[in-house]
């Protein structure tokens, strides 16, 4: 049976439809290595399922480490060492997606690792396995006219008190 969009959800959608899909999409096209069109993105019944299922509050730090924006080998390095299954599908996600929703990808390998850090908006792209076992999130920032990057990996914890 397919779930109704509650009024909340409505209202999201609507805004994301006026304020923020156009932007979302061209930022998803430039870190993605497949045409993303807005029927790729997953309803917004969907993704508050999922984070409802995996709230952040199930997650535990396990790295965090600042890098150099350019260190895209750094990077590499430290997602291919840390993240357990590389091959697995993630949903990818970017600040908006409480208007937007998610898109799934059938791997890591999806993505444009040698992004431009203009390539995004707002400085962060998130990633949640789609069994919900795994979160990484890369964030970036310029900071006295120097690029950085923070990565953020995290596991889930079942029933994390």
């Amino acid at each position: 049976m397919k779930s109704i969009e509650n009024i909340n959800q409505k209202k999201r959608r609507v805004a994301g439809k006026v304020y923020y899909l156009r932007q979302y999409i061209e930022d998803l096209n430039k870190l993605l290595f497949c045409e993303v069109t807005p029927d790729l993105l997953i309803s917004l019944i969907e993704t508050d399922s999922f984070f409802d299922k995996f709230p952040i509050s199930s997650f535990e730090l396990k790295r965090k480490e600042t890098i150099d924006f350019a260190d895209k080998e750094k990077l590499l390095s430290i997602t291919h060492k840390e993240i357990s299954s590389w091959t697995s599908p993630y949903y990818v996600y970017l600040i908006g997606v409480e208007y937007c929703g998610m898109i799934e990808v059938p791997s890591l390998n999806s993505f444009n690792w040698d992004f431009n850090f203009e390539d995004e908006t707002h400085g962060a792209v998130m990633f949640v396995r789609k069994d919900g076992k795994e979160k990484l999130v890369l964030d970036f920032y310029e900071e006295f006219s120097q690029y950085f990057m923070d990565i953020e990996i995290y596991r889930f914890v079942e029933n994390k008190e």
